[in-house]
C-alpha cells in the first residue's frame, strides 16, 4: 500500500529499496536503450573507420590511375610521334623525288634551249657573213 501511495507521488521504489522519481521497468528500459545505443554509436564509429579506410583506398587507386593514365597517353604520343615522324619522311622523300624529276625536266628544257640558241647563232653567224 505505501509503494502505491508512492507511486501517485511520483515516487518508486527499486529492488534494492531505494525510492526513485522513475518507474523502475522505465529506468530498466531506458538502461537497455543506453546500452543499446551505445552499442550502436560503437558499430558507428567502426563503420566510420571502414569508410575512412575504403575512400583513403580508392583515392590511392584513383592516383595510381592517373599516372597509368598520363603514362599511357604519353606512351601513345610517343608511337604517334614516331608514326608522325615515318610519314613526315616518306613525305620529304616523295617531296625529294618530286623534286629530282622537275630537276631532270629542266636540265632538258636547259638542254634544248642551248641547242636552238646554238642554231640560232649559227644561223645568225651564216647570214652575218652573206
Amino acid at each position: 500500500m505505501t509503494e502505491q501511495i508512492l507511486q501517485k507521488a511520483g515516487l518508486y521504489v527499486d529492488d534494492l529499496n531505494r525510492i526513485r522519481l522513475i518507474d523502475p521497468e522505465v529506468a530498466d528500459s531506458l538502461q537497455s536503450t543506453h546500452e543499446r545505443a551505445t552499442e550502436l554509436v560503437g558499430h558507428l564509429k567502426a563503420f566510420q573507420n571502414n569508410t575512412s579506410t575504403l575512400i583513403d583506398s580508392m583515392e590511392e587507386v584513383a592516383r595510381v590511375v592517373e599516372s597509368e593514365k598520363i603514362r599511357a597517353l604519353s606512351s601513345k604520343g610517343a608511337a604517334n610521334s614516331g608514326k608522325q615522324r615515318e610519314s613526315d619522311a616518306q613525305s620529304l622523300q616523295m617531296l625529294i623525288r618530286e623534286r629530282q624529276v622537275e630537276l631532270e625536266r629542266l636540265r632538258v628544257e636547259l638542254a634544248a634551249a642551248q641547242k636552238i640558241e646554238q642554231e640560232q647563232k649559227e644561223q645568225i653567224n651564216v647570214f652575218s657573213t652573206v
